[in-house]
């Protein structure tokens, strides 16, 4: 009897205790770690509506827009919150965790909450320098072509409002590394204090580099897509300008357009090739 009463306190206690404990702690610890990838994937997925350089907004061209905090809102309510009834997840769902309604199995042998807190805690959801060699070569041809292009720009040829002028302006800002924590609350733990340090705070990061073609709607995917087309870097005042001279001797020139990105659906019709031409056969 003394035997079992010494191993029933000193050690199958203890196990029953710290066992669940542990068990919660690692739930929690990977459920940071998704909210940290929750939050770069969905940065990739909404645009920042904050206006941030070489960010694609434009709010009515069919362009997802929402903040740093809507992101991490998200995040939260999705990944931080359990119920034994799904609760139904909205269009609006940015609203965080509400007082009361922490994951219901994160809890101490005292019933009190094991989450304090959680969400974004450092790096960046702002879009980051794509790190590439390309990019840096198009950085210096378009510091080039800012040389070359400046009187023109002075004198009102080319620049435009967009300042694009023979420019590659493909957005170079797609590199993105949050850094999100989950805070433990220590207060009420019960027997399991002991076995906890004074304060308890689970961090993760993650990271992704979304530069490709990820573009939303016609209006956007033509943005994305012209700088991919060294024939729009001729589509400028001067070039029109020449095209209009030219046209008054040779009407034909006029419809010459080196600007074109087409977005029409490919047609369904048979292919026809004449002299190294290709057409749709309508």
């Amino acid at each position: 009897m003394t035997e079992f009463v010494v191993m029933t306190s000193g050690v199958l206690l203890i196990l029953f205790l710290v066992v669940p404990m542990l068990a919660k702690l690692l739930d929690m610890s990977f459920q940071t770690q998704q909210m940290a990838r929750y939050m770069a994937w969905e940065r990739t997925v909404w645009y920042d509506n904050g206006d941030q350089p070489s960010e694609t907004t434009e709010p009515g061209n069919d362009i997802a827009v929402r903040s740093d905090s809507a992101v991490d809102g998200s995040a939260q309510k999705r990944l931080l919150t359990f119920a034994a009834t799904p609760e139904a997840l909205s269009a609006g769902d940015v609203s965080g965790v509400p007082a009361g309604t922490q994951h219901a199995l994160w809890r101490w042998s005292s019933g009190g909450q094991m989450l304090n807190g959680g969400g974004l805690a450092g790096g960046n959801l702002n879009p980051e320098k794509t790190p590439s060699v390309a990019y840096e070569v198009l950085d210096v041809y378009n510091e080039g072509m800012d040389l070359l292009t400046e009187p023109l720009t002075m004198i009102g040829v080319g620049g435009g409002a967009d300042g694009n002028f023979l420019q590659i302006a493909h957005p170079q800002d797609n590199y993105f590394t949050p850094e999100v924590s989950a805070s433990v609350n220590l207060a009420n733990t019960g027997l399991e204090s002991s076995a906890l340090p004074a304060s308890l705070n689970i961090t993760a990061s993650s990271a992704i580099l979304a530069d490709g073609w990820n573009a939303q709607g016609e209006h956007h995917f033509r943005s994305r897509a012209d700088d991919f087309a060294i024939g729009t870097l001729m589509d400028n005042a001067l070039v029109n300008a020449m095209i209009s001279f030219i046209g008054v001797f040779e009407p034909s020139f006029r419809d010459v357009d080196f600007g074109y990105i087409g977005t029409d659906p490919i047609p369904e019709a048979e292919t026809k090739c004449d002299f190294g031409f290709c057409y749709f056969d309508e």
